[in-house]
């Protein structure tokens, strides 16, 4: 599941967007929040 979704992320995000995405992941976030915050936030 989360490599599939990872893939998605990355095809659509830029690579900024794809990293701060795994960092805020890595600080507990779920992946939805934090790639609504990142690529959508910003």
């Amino acid at each position: 599941m989360k490599t599939r979704q990872y893939r998605e992320t990355k095809v659509k995000a830029t690579k900024t967007c794809y990293f701060s995405n795994f960092q805020l992941i890595l600080h507990q976030n779920t992946e939805k929040q934090a790639k609504n915050t990142i690529c959508y936030g910003n």
